[in-house]
């Protein structure tokens, strides 16, 4: 599904480049799903950007199913981000004036849908809701969630429009570990139903959920 070869990531700082990503290769096909190990630091969560097209990267190339995306101009990368990927962040990121189904249905509106009552759109953002779980809990406020609860609903809203790879940043980071081993078996459920995931974290219990593991060090893969 997606390759990376020879992908670099620099940044410039007070007039010093620093290199946080250098000379990686990646193969991940479809199906898979892929466990990044690491230390803060050691430049996950600017691969999982690259690979989403939040960020370009410095050098190398990125294909996605065939398709070089550093070659893609901002509207092609938007409408990439828009249907093609899902991202689960540690920090949830819903909004907190908008109920668990209004944030579910945020990348629909982004693209200038507009979700009424009974309409196709609603339908699809109530199954992402049951699929997580949260079906009676869909008119509540992210401030009446549990930590476990809201990090549900950004899964919800991450794979709503039914994306092809989801890129998940440590999404067990701020939860227990039994409400963290939820939210994995429900990523899990995910996968084989057919979803390409590619998860990051720096926790080895976590990592072993996946099918393949990676160890990234200072901006590279360990041999």
């Amino acid at each position: 599904m997606l390759e990376v070869i020879g992908l670099c990531k620099h940044y410039v700082l007070a007039g010093r480049e620093v290199s946080v990503l250098e000379s990686l290769d990646l193969r991940v096909e479809a199906g898979e799903f892929v466990a990044i190990r690491g230390a803060s630091g050691s430049g996950k969560s600017t691969l999982l950007h690259v690979l989403g097209c939040l960020d370009r990267p410095s050098a190398g190339e990125y294909r996605f199913a065939g398709r070089p995306m550093q070659m893609l101009d901002d509207d092609a990368l938007s409408a990439f981000r828009a249907n093609d990927v899902g991202f689960v962040f540690q920090n949830f990121h819903l909004l907190p004036e908008l109920t668990a189904r209004e944030n579910v249905a945020l990348p629909f509106l982004y693209q200038g849908g507009v979700v009424k009552a009974g309409s196709d759109v609603d339908r699809v953002v109530g199954e992402a809701l049951a699929q997580v779980g949260l079906a009676e809990r869909a008119e509540h406020l992210p401030a009446q969630l549990s930590g476990g609860e809201m990090q549900r609903v950004a899964l919800a809203r991450a794979v709503v429009k039914r994306p092809r790879l989801l890129l998940a940043d440590e999404p067990t980071g701020n939860l227990d570990s039994a409400t963290g081993g939820e939210i994995l078996d429900l990523l899990e459920s995910l996968n084989r139903g057919g979803m390409t995931l590619i998860m990051v974290t720096h926790d080895e219990s976590v990592a072993r959920r996946a099918g393949r593991q990676l160890q990234l060090r200072d901006g590279r893969f360990d041999d």
